[in-house]
């Protein structure tokens, strides 16, 4: 989904990005993300909105990704694609808090099927994703690879 301009923001961005101080530098997610552990994933979904909100332009995404995306949320404007990344990222935090509570009560379970289904309807306005009942680490992994590689 990136150019190679776009890449290159997104480690800058990455780089430059403050961490909470209690938490370790994760690795880079353009060469690393392959090595991930559950917990690094779970990190990183919730600084990625803030990352992706700091750099992406529309000029960082290929061209094709960028119309697939105008054209799955029929939208015009390159401008608000971007801003749907950046939702999707959002939406994707706002999941994993909710999925790696401690515990839960009869509301949470409510909560968790509205992130869910939220989440599913908005990745697959920007990525296609065909199995709606795939779990949540295959949607985190298919985005990450989208965004940083892309398919």
């Amino acid at each position: 989904m990136l150019s190679n301009d776009g890449k290159k923001a997104f480690v800058t961005a990455w780089k430059n990005f403050e961490y909470p101080q209690q938490w370790q530098k994760l690795p880079n997610p353009v060469w690393h993300h392959e090595s991930f552990m559950m917990s690094d994933c779970l990190r990183l979904g919730t600084v990625m909105p803030f990352i992706i909100n700091r750099f992406l332009r529309s000029n960082y995404i290929k061209n094709n990704s960028l119309t697939t995306i105008q054209n799955r949320c029929n939208i015009t404007r390159a401008d608000f694609a971007t801003k749907m990344i950046v939702t999707c990222w959002k939406v994707v935090a706002e999941t994993m808090v909710v999925v790696f509570k401690k515990s839960y009560n009869n509301d949470d379970y409510i909560l968790l099927q509205k992130c869910l289904k939220k989440e599913m309807e908005i990745l697959s306005q920007v990525i296609h994703i065909i199995n709606t009942n795939a779990l949540l680490l295959f949607y985190y992994y298919t985005l990450m690879n989208y965004f940083l590689i892309g398919f």
